[in-house]
């Protein structure tokens, strides 16, 4: 009786291993084998997508980028949003093709629009996207502007606020030129008042900066800060993203600023 049990228990096994009711439920879209399996997941029409940002060189390893279409000269990195088999790049009326996912080009000196257009190619999935050919061309146009004092928010110009994790303790930074030439940023981090300040890299359009390369300046009491400035759309609202070691520890902060008038 023993063995007729022991053998009907490896025939209901054997049943069970092979038969779809026993398995345990699977939801991978890119397992064959799971109920939702999808052979399309992950696929992607062609697309010549691309985005055009504004560069800031915080330091000589470090770049900031800001997506606009608007600008007033500098340089500007032209990113297509795919990875693709082939680009063609063609910028205004610029006699070059570029042929790379990413480049950048300055436009210091120019003003007007600029038409800036890729065509993107590669293998298609026609088995997902039958209609795709794996040829696209998006075009957008680049404005350029011409420069005027009185958009600049920052040159000699002061902000009142706090940083966020005390809210209570109002101080005033400030922006003034500096021996060197360009701009540096003084007063900051709150209790940071040395005679020299931080140099800032400005993005054309004045409405953001970085701090650039500051740990080479040997500022250690003022704790190193790192990071990035963003000026609201109001153009008075300045906020301050950074980094500061506090007891030997690198802490994430935030100031919050409004221009003094």
């Amino acid at each position: 009786m023993k063995n007729k049990f022991f053998i009907l228990g490896i025939l209901l096994a054997a049943i069970c291993l092979f038969s779809p009711a026993c398995k345990k439920p699977c939801f991978d879209p890119q397992n064959p084998d799971c109920e939702d399996y999808d052979p399309c997941y992950g696929e992607k029409e062609t697309s010549a997508a691309f985005g055009m940002y504004e560069t800031i060189f915080c330091s000589f390893t470090d770049t900031m980028l800001r997506a606009t279409d608007t600008t007033m000269g500098g340089y500007v990195q032209f990113i297509a949003q795919d990875f693709l088999e082939e680009y063609q790049w063609k910028v205004g009326q610029d006699a070059r093709i570029f042929t790379t996912k990413s480049f950048r080009l300055n436009f210091t000196g120019f003003t007007g629009d600029v038409e800036i257009q890729l065509i993107g190619k590669k293998s298609p999935t026609q088995s997902c996207f039958p209609l795709d050919d794996g040829i696209d061309t998006v075009k957008r146009m680049l404005h350029l502007k011409s420069y005027t004092e009185d958009v600049h928010p920052f040159w000699n110009k002061k902000y009142r606020g706090y940083t966020t994790d005390e809210p209570d303790s109002i101080y005033t930074i400030e922006f003034t030129e500096i021996p060197i030439g360009g701009l540096g940023l003084n007063h900051f981090p709150r209790g940071c008042d040395r005679p020299d300040n931080w140099m800032i890299g400005i993005n054309s359009n004045y409405t953001g900066f970085c701090l650039v390369n500051p740990d080479s300046s040997n500022f250690h009491d003022c704790g190193f800060p790192t990071g990035y400035g963003e000026l609201h759309t109001d153009r008075k609202t300045l906020h301050i993203y950074y980094r500061v070691t506090e007891n030997d520890e690198r802490v994430s902060k935030e100031f919050v600023g409004t221009k003094i008038e």
